[in-house]
């Protein structure tokens, strides 16, 4: 993980679970269909072998994406500034935050 990707992840944690906090920063991901909008982001975000290929994506209620990879790893794609954030579901687990 890059210092870029730790420092969106502790930012992201610590919006999720101060729920004012979540509310001002978190959005909707980037307008596009779901699987390329969360390739492109998941690649800013991760080295390639994270995930290599999207083979199924969704967009949910909130506008959020949930993405799996052809390597099973599955994440959750957001904006937050504006800026399109990937977090992998099974650190999401390992926080205690549940609905990944």
């Amino acid at each position: 993980m890059n210092a870029r990707t730790a420092r969106v992840v502790t930012i992201a944690v610590t919006a999720l679970m101060t729920s004012s906090l979540a509310y001002a920063q978190f959005s909707r991901a980037p307008d596009g269909e779901p699987s390329e909008v969360a390739q492109q982001i998941i690649q800013d975000n991760f080295p390639s072998d994270a995930c290599p290929l999207v083979v199924d994506a969704r967009r949910l209620g909130d506008g959020s994406i949930t993405a799996t990879c052809n390597n099973d790893e599955t994440f959750r794609v957001f904006s937050m500034n504006g800026t399109g954030v990937a977090m992998r579901c099974a650190a999401a687990r390992e926080l205690g935050i549940s609905g990944c």
